[in-house]
């Protein structure tokens, strides 16, 4: 019992029925001038002793619905019940997805290969609830009873409040006995509905990592994609292209992944494309067909493609990949996978702007630092893929360009000034004292904060010199970083990894500026004598 508890509990049908959610005050929590903070205790009883525990920082407080937190989630975490262990390892993800003409059209199977732990007796699935769950089986030929929450599109509760009804994208699915452990077993999930937004002649993939089950695994897959779409449509998606086939009036894709990632995905749309050869790599970049902007960059965000990744072949390792692909996305992000390459239309083909110059090359290096090797923890180690494309990016830029003044110009205005330009806080410690400093410094890199596009390849410019105060140039700076990947590569890394790889190239502990810049939130600062 609390006496200063809100609580409040959700009534709905589903798996979150009955869900109870305690709102308690803390005290000493650092924030902006208030000694209050909050956390946020959910229990819900259909899953056995499962809880989650979210502690927030805020800055004020008018209600449950409305309160607002300066730092955002300073902790957040399940409990380790039966309900919440990883139920397997999971092999590969296939998937067979057709799509028509409408974007609410999807008809999706994905198997999902894994090996069970001891005592799984339910699957906690991770899919969008844009798609339907018609039946879920196994590999024994049963049917198993599964829950799913409703999409409801309207966003609306029933007073007319403003709400996200559909948070909960779990697919709860129970076995009548507990799966037997360490043998190979698969669970297939058949499904269909709105997995896709229209704009132009693209379909918008509204969700790129949820768009097929997923059970919980911290450690990658392999993914299988059959992709059926209307013959007006080409398909691009992840890994290598096995197939492509013509059947029943639509275009016939299979994608498959050589190595094993976390993330897998796919777009689709009317296309214009153009192809470049890139040293060993052919690259084939794909627009809207109705995007104006798009088509007239097209061909130089090509050129540009091809040029980035001989340059990184060169100063990183030879990527080995044949075929990569382009595809220009109505979103404002980038990603990149296996093979493709996600670039934002409004930024990776608004020509040759500094921004969408950075953005590209960003974009591009993560074929190697995010795919040649990948991030073992996450968020700890996420500025070992984020930082140093970022790093890799600019250096394109500066051999492209080859203009020393108006790349040191372009540093200190994409990462400098962003790092020192943050205004004084005033926080609280948790011995109560008062204390006010720059909002850059509140938070290390190791906790993976937006600071990974601003410190972070800061740290590695500062890194770079450091081998160049120690050895009189900065060539065993870039041999480190191949060694770095020729050791991992297609494997995971973290930033132990890094540190060790650093020290021994350089001959000496590097514990000390590791401490400093990377695990402490100090704003990297030389001075020269």
């Amino acid at each position: 019992s609390c006496a200063y508890c809100s609580i409040t509990t959700f009534y709905r049908d589903g798996r979150a029925a009955g869900t109870t959610d305690v709102l308690l005050p803390l005290k000493s929590i650092r924030d902006a001038g208030s000694e209050d903070a909050f956390a946020l205790y959910t229990l819900d009883p259909t899953a056995l002793e499962e809880v989650r525990l979210r502690v927030a920082g805020a800055k004020q407080m008018s209600d449950f619905t409305q309160y607002r937190a300066l730092f955002g989630t300073i902790s957040a975490g399940d409990a380790r019940s039966m309900a919440s262990k990883p139920a397997g390892r999971v092999e590969q993800y296939s998937t067979r997805l057709s799509v028509g003409s409408s974007p609410d059209s999807a008809v999706e199977s994905t198997t999902i290969h894994f090996t069970p732990e001891e005592g799984v007796r339910a699957l906690r699935l991770s899919l969008t609830p844009r798609l339907h769950v018609r039946r879920v089986f196994d590999s024994t030929g049963r049917t198993l009873p599964f829950v799913q929450w409703e999409w409801l599109r309207s966003g609306r509760s029933a007073n007319g409040t403003n709400l996200d009804l559909n948070a909960d994208e779990n697919v709860t699915v129970a076995f009548p006995e507990p799966l037997p452990a360490g043998g190979p077993f698969w669970v297939a999930v058949e499904s269909d509905g709105t997995l896709f937004e229209p704009v132009g002649l693209t379909f918008w993939l509204a969700e790129e990592d949820r768009w097929h089950p997923r059970l919980d695994d911290p450690k990658p897959s392999l993914f299988e994609l059959e992709l059926k779409v209307p013959r007006s449509m080409i398909g691009v998606g992840a890994g290598r292209l096995v197939d492509h086939r013509v059947e029943d009036g639509k275009n016939v894709y299979l994608f498959r992944t050589t190595k094993p990632a976390k993330r897998s995905t796919f777009y689709l749309g009317d296309f214009l494309s153009e192809t470049q050869k890139a040293d060993d790599t052919e690259v084939e970049v794909y627009v809207d067909k109705m995007d104006t902007a798009a088509r007239g960059n097209l061909g130089f965000a090509a050129k540009e493609v091809a040029n980035m990744i001989r340059v990184n072949d060169r100063l990183n390792l030879p990527l080995g990949v044949d075929h990569i692909r382009v595809a220009a996305t109505p979103t404002l992000h980038g990603r990149g996978f296996e093979g493709l390459i996600l670039l934002s239309r409004y930024g990776g083909f608004s020509g040759d702007l500094a921004a969408a110059d950075l953005f590209r090359a960003h974009e591009v290096a993560h074929q190697w630092w995010g795919n040649m090797v990948d991030t073992l923890n996450w968020p700890s180690d996420r500025w070992l893929s984020e930082s140093f494309a970022e790093y890799s990016a600019m250096e394109y830029l500066k051999i492209r360009d080859n203009e020393p003044k108006e790349i040191a110009t372009r540093t200190y205005r994409q990462w400098v000034q962003p790092t020192l330009s943050g205004a004084d806080e005033a926080y609280r410690t948790l011995q109560g004292d008062k204390r006010k400093d720059n909002a850059s410094e509140l938070f290390p890199l190791i906790e993976g904060g937006q600071n990974v596009y601003t410190k972070g390849p800061l740290v590695l410019h500062s890194l770079r010199y450091l081998f160049v105060a120690a050895q009189g140039s900065d060539a065993g700076f870039w041999e480190m970083l191949r060694t770095f990947l020729r050791e991992n590569r297609d494997g995971q890394v973290s930033t132990a990894d890094f540190k060790a790889c650093a020290s021994k190239a350089l001959g000496q502990d590097l514990g000390w500026f590791f401490d400093q810049w990377i695990y402490r939130a100090e704003i990297p600062n030389v001075s020269w004598s």
